[in-house]
């Protein structure tokens, strides 16, 4: 009759010692990429990047008027995240001239996103090595076949030469296998990551509109305290 398709246990068991290593590399791969993949499907939700109740927050103190600094600073004291992380560097420039607590807004946001990248960047690497080491696993078993085919002779080792390749073959098949699913994944939460950064833009710059106020109410401020002085020097004068 009919020979059965050999299951992948059977051929993980059938590729033999070099097989087994290989196979184990790639397993250990396959394993860290879950737990990295299952983790960072929680960190990477909307609502644990961005929190609603710090969005609710923040808009009841900016929208229809003029937050102080020490009002963010108490709602950033509630919440962790970025976005918190974010608005308390421009908080650290109060004061400052807007570009400047504008380009404080960048640079923590610049970090904080590349900090989220960061966790997600295993998967991309597991993505590219993994293929690699599969198919450094197939170059091995290939050497391994033919090596065996060619001590015996030609006749009679067909059998043997085409089960050595496809054994061989097994761990470039096992290395994409793993590196697509990680490829795919990290896409997804790069994705995920860019779109809640830019809803946190859309929050910040209503917050940042804040400080737009505070640089003119302080120039006012200045102006005035000028002409005060200039009235005080005209009267002493006369």
């Amino acid at each position: 009759g009919e020979e059965s398709t050999p299951s992948i246990m059977n051929m993980v068991v059938e590729s033999g010692p070099t097989g087994w290593g290989f196979m184990f590399v790639l397993g250990a791969f396959s394993v860290y990429a879950t737990m990295v993949a299952v983790e960072r499907y929680s960190a990477t939700k909307k609502h644990v990047l961005i929190p609603p109740k710090f969005v609710e927050e923040l808009q009841s103190k900016v929208v229809g008027r003029d937050a102080t600094p020490t009002e963010l600073r108490d709602v950033c004291a509630k919440y962790d995240g970025p976005p918190t992380n974010i608005l308390s560097a421009a908080l650290l420039r109060t004061g400052r001239p807007l570009p400047e607590v504008e380009k404080a807004m960048e640079d923590a946001a610049a970090r904080e996103m590349a900090e989220l990248r960061s966790r997600v960047r295993p998967l991309s690497v597991i993505g590219s090595i993994a293929p690699l080491v599969g198919l450094l696993g197939t170059v091995v078993g290939m050497i391994g076949a033919f090596y065996t085919a060619s001590a015996g002779g030609l006749g009679g080792e067909g059998e043997t030469l085409a089960q050595g390749i496809y054994l061989a073959l097994l761990t470039t098949a096992a290395g994409l296998g793993i590196a697509i699913p990680c490829l795919l994944l990290s896409a997804f939460y790069n994705s995920k990551i860019d779109r809640a950064f830019r809803e946190m833009d859309m929050h910040l710059t209503e917050a940042l509109s804040s400080f737009g106020a505070m640089e003119k109410t302080s120039r006012e401020f200045a102006s005035e305290d000028k002409d005060a002085a200039d009235q005080r020097l005209m009267a002493t004068a006369k």
